[in-house]
């Protein structure tokens, strides 16, 4: 899900990569997956994604060799390129922040919605009250904290995600244990929320999300 604009504009750039080679597509996704990590909003990369594409187009045409377009080092060239983009004031990171927070509430949410109708027909039916415990506040919160803290680190290491898969692999298993374990053991009742509270919660985020994605990104 993402604003009208940056989704015509992704579409347009997802068109324009098919003109370049397989190998320089490989390149591009590289470059595209770093730009993620940076503190600009989804249309601001997409234009930059349009403008190198532009760039690695024109150089395929011309016969040249990538290095010879962008450099070696392509991590430097996002650099150069990222730093070259206006910041952003504080009041408008604090906004461009909002949409993604609603939609990773929004995604714990349906899990959580999920896993209660299911504890539901194979548990005890606590209809119309819907169940929360501890576990559900660790395990859903070190899901958001460590899916976050994981796309981060592959995008800030997508030029050498070789190197660092290992590492990778290794904090996908510790938040596998840390949110298995507090499922497990962590079953003490916190309180109970009505069915049409959580589906009201669950529009709220949604039309949060699609929002101040529309207007902030």
């Amino acid at each position: 899900m993402m604003s009208r604009k940056v989704n015509q504009l992704r579409k347009q750039n997802n068109q324009l990569e098919e003109k370049l080679s397989q190998d320089n597509q490989n390149v591009l996704t590289d470059i595209i997956v770093y730009l993620r990590t940076s503190q600009i909003s989804d249309y601001q990369q997409e234009i930059i994604r349009n403008d190198i594409t532009q760039m690695m187009i024109d150089g395929e045409q011309r016969n040249m060799d990538m290095h010879d377009v962008i450099g070696n080092d392509y991590k430097e060239f996002c650099d150069n390129i990222l730093a070259e983009v206006p910041k952003q004031s504080i009041t408008e990171k604090i906004l461009s922040m909002i949409a993604p927070i609603c939609l990773y509430c929004w995604i714990v949410l349906v899990i959580w919605l999920v896993t209660c109708i299911l504890e539901i027909i194979f548990d005890q039916n606590t209809l119309p009250l819907l169940v929360l415990k501890l576990g559900d506040f660790v395990s859903y919160g070190t899901l958001i904290f460590v899916s976050i803290f994981i796309v981060d680190y592959i995008c800030k290491n997508s030029f050498e995600i070789n190197k660092t898969k290992y590492k990778f692999v290794f904090m996908l298993i510790v938040w596998m244990i840390v949110f298995s374990i507090s499922r497990l053991l962590l079953n003490d009742f916190v309180f109970y929320i009505h069915i049409y509270i959580a589906i009201g919660l669950f529009m709220f985020l949604l039309i949060g999300y699609k929002v101040f994605d529309e207007l902030f990104n």
